[in-house]
């Protein structure tokens, strides 16, 4: 019985490390370090910032109740790209103009399109993977939840401090970060 990961094994497992680093590392973790310096900034006020990440919440609640219904009636993979794509126009979107119910709506669809993508990927890949692997490839798969964090750590530790602000318009600033949270999720 060999239990060690093959090269017939990443398919599946990148297929669970992208779900799980999109799914919680970029749609949920990279708006969390953004909270302050969107609400310094201006874009809402602390309260507002905090029903944001309700909304979020609120997502994964309703993305977590629908999924297993939603990978019955369609192929498990377009469920998926449909959910990574919901993630990256979120993003998208909210590097535009828009108000609190806007951004409200986004970050909602951001949190089913997250949790989807956290039912249907692992599960996904666990099902490719033969029976004597998976408990390697099921443990492996969550490390995307880890290198999402970081990767939405870093890209914020990239934007410009608030004296840097000054210089750059915070038009200018917000569609970059967004923009670039979208194309990391696809």
């Amino acid at each position: 019985m060999k239990r060690t990961l093959t090269t017939h094994d990443l398919p599946a497992l990148m297929t669970g490390i992208m779900a799980t680093l999109a799914a919680i590392g970029i749609a949920r973790f990279a708006y969390t370090p953004l909270l302050p310096a969107i609400i310094q900034e201006g874009w809402f006020t602390a309260s507002q910032g905090a029903y944001l990440g309700a909304a979020n919440l609120l997502g994964y609640f309703i993305g977590a109740l629908a999924a297993h219904s939603l990978s019955e009636r369609f192929s498990p993979r377009m469920v998926m790209a449909a959910s990574f794509a919901g993630i990256a126009l979120s993003f998208v979107l909210c590097a535009g103009a828009g108000g609190f119910l806007w951004f409200f709506f986004w970050r909602l669809i951001s949190g089913i399109a997250g949790a989807i993508l956290m039912v249907v990927g692992p599960s996904l890949a666990l099902a490719a993977t033969p029976p004597e692997r998976r408990t390697r490839v099921g443990a492996m798969v969550f490390t995307g939840i880890g290198f999402g964090a970081l990767l939405s750590a870093f890209i914020v530790l990239q934007l410009p401090t608030s004296h840097q602000l000054h210089k750059h318009t915070v038009d200018k600033v917000k569609p970059d970060v967004f923009f670039g949270f979208s194309v990391r999720s696809i």
